[in-house]
């Protein structure tokens, strides 16, 4: 089946400085390849860690991921923090004043309040019939940048570059590097759909989930997983 193809651009003013988004598969963190697949050499039942969860790999490898283009220093003052970043060629934090309205979303516990958002320099554009989901890297909870979620209609109109509002962990002084990952980009298919209740989808859950748990380990990847493809464009 041929890939589906989504496009991304980036504002001329960083050319060369902002690198469009890449497939998240090449930004698995560290602690999650330094973590053994068992919590022994006892390769039992029950001894598997999170790493032989495939939705847990998937959610680190769908879509794309688009870094952070400039280093940020943040400053715990008084009891304020205070942003500064490395490129003043471009406006990159917009005047917080601008997302005063922000401050009525309730924020996450240790971390700011919505008042900073980053004025993006990426336009995407998706194929008829298709959006896209913006979240911060998911289950990255070690980033202390986080972008609010949002899911945007592409294939009409590309996204433009605007603000991207985002919470900043409280605990955090220091510098938010430049290639840190930023956002997670996952386009997927418009279509509506209804609900209904069905017994019989618990009691076939029981059915898979003992014919996975039959196996060690890798059950539900033989089983039910499906691989997922998100590459560059190749001629």
């Amino acid at each position: 089946m041929k890939n589906k193809l989504i496009k991304f651009g980036i504002d001329p003013q960083l050319h060369g400085i902002a690198k469009i988004p890449a497939p998240a598969k090449q930004y698995v963190p560290q602690w999650y390849k330094d973590t053994p697949t068992h919590d022994s050499e006892d390769k039992r039942a029950g001894t598997n860690t999170f790493k032989s969860c495939m939705p847990f790999l998937d959610s680190l490898t769908s879509g794309y991921i688009f870094e952070l283009w400039t280093d940020i220093e943040v400053k715990n003052i008084n009891g304020q923090t205070e942003i500064k970043w490395a490129r003043h060629d471009y406006d990159l934090i917009e005047n917080r004043n601008k997302v005063k309205s922000l401050e009525k979303i309730p924020s996450r516990p240790h971390h700011h309040s919505l008042t900073f958002a980053l004025k993006s320099p990426l336009a995407i554009k998706t194929p008829p019939g298709y959006s896209i989901l913006i979240s911060s890297p998911f289950n990255r909870l070690d980033l202390p940048i986080k972008p609010l979620v949002g899911v945007v209609d592409t294939d009409k109109n590309p996204m433009h570059s605007g603000l991207i509002p985002f919470e900043m962990a409280l605990d955090f002084e220091g510098i938010v590097k430049k290639g840190t990952p930023l956002m997670q980009i996952l386009p997927f298919k418009r279509e509506n759909w209804t609900s209904e209740e069905d017994v019989k989808v618990f009691y076939e859950s029981e059915i898979s989930g003992r014919n996975i748990n039959s196996y060690f380990t890798g059950g539900y990847k033989l089983h039910s997983w499906f691989k997922k493809d998100y590459n560059w464009y190749e001629i």
